[in-house]
């Protein structure tokens, strides 16, 4: 018999699955009262590894973890496993992170947590837009107790303080120039994502908080990084881009501001620079933004001071191929800033 280590993800989540639907064609069991702490968190886990989507089964999987009295038979593992999968694979709920943030919260101290689970915890927040001040502080405090960083790679700590710049979360520990060694220390050349990370919490240090950010020489290589990330023009955004030159905006596409953000156009209305958004579903969870999305728009506004105007693709799309409708919702979203 093939043990559980064998399984690679997608084995996994075909497994659960076929357990979760047994003897239901296409539908999740009515209750998982049966489904041990463990057997939850992987099952949520192995969808979001396999990047297998399922709404009804993350619904009832936390549904039946916010009904439980409390989480204590939850192993730390569990609770980050969980969040983790849930921000992965864009399922919001909100219960579900509040009972698990909550949780965490309260515990006397979080020693029995490995790094890679406090970072995946913060992420998964950050990401899933889920605020949850109790539950960063109490990260916060025990990540400030650490003398030596040797145990945490190089992503874990770069997701644990992009995490913070997200929600906007202060810890002493982020002003210590012991800690901006640590950074300097890790190897980050090969790690493009956690370049990208540190210079958008470099910005945040730096340009929102007046605080000192990276070492001079680590900073560089994470901003060449940060500029390097490549940008898809989709159809979507090409559409939007021709009403706007329809309307005598003159957009400029793929503008880059001075901290570096890419906007899909930038318009001038009487003089004043105004940045469009198109944004597609990878900007949201359930049509709430989420944490990279509101990250950029804070730091766009308040760094490059580039007022931003988002518009969600569920709307356009609804619009179809009536341009005297599209015209009509453009001027209705730019709103003052365009005088008709």
């Amino acid at each position: 018999m093939q043990t559980l280590e064998s399984f690679n993800p997608q084995e996994f989540a075909n497994t659960v699955w076929a357990y979760a639907t047994a003897n239901e064609q296409h539908h999740v069991k009515e209750n998982l009262t049966s489904f041990k702490p463990q057997e939850l968190a992987n099952t949520v886990w192995a969808y979001a590894t396999a990047n297998e989507q399922h709404l009804t089964l993350f619904k009832k999987v936390g549904d039946e973890i916010i009904e439980k009295n409390n989480l204590t038979s939850f192993k730390p593992q569990n609770l980050a496993n969980i969040v983790w999968a849930y921000a992965t694979s864009n399922e919001q709920h909100h219960a579900l992170f509040e009972k698990v943030g909550d949780e965490i919260a309260v515990k006397d101290n979080l020693a029995s947590f490995d790094p890679q689970a406090l970072a995946n915890t913060v992420w998964a927040y950050a990401t899933a837009n889920e605020q949850h001040p109790n539950l960063f502080k109490k990260v916060g405090d025990e990540i400030s107790k650490i003398d030596d960083f040797k145990s945490f790679d190089p992503q874990a700590l770069a997701n644990i303080v992009w995490a913070y710049s997200v929600l906007n979360y202060d810890i002493p520990l982020m002003y210590d120039t012991a800690f901006r060694e640590v950074l300097l220390d890790r190897q980050y050349e090969s790690n493009i994502e956690g370049m990208r990370q540190l210079y958008q919490w470099h910005l945040w240090q730096t340009k929102e908080k007046a605080n000192k950010g990276l070492p001079a020489s680590l900073q560089d290589k994470c901003k060449q990084a940060f500029l390097s990330a490549g940008t898809k023009t989709s159809t979507l955004q090409k559409d939007v881009v021709r009403e706007l030159k329809n309307m005598n905006l003159n957009p400029v596409e793929g503008y880059r501001t001075k901290s570096g953000y890419s906007l899909d156009a930038l318009i001038e209305i009487k003089g004043k620079k105004v940045g469009v958004e198109v944004d597609g579903p990878s900007h949201f969870i359930d049509r709430e933004p989420n944490g990279p999305t509101l990250l950029k728009r804070r730091q766009v506004r308040s760094i490059d001071e580039i007022p931003l105007v988002s518009m969600p693709y569920w709307e356009w799309d609804q619009l179809g191929n009536d341009r005297g409708k599209k015209r009509k919702y453009l001027q209705f979203l730019l709103g003052s800033k365009l005088k008709m």
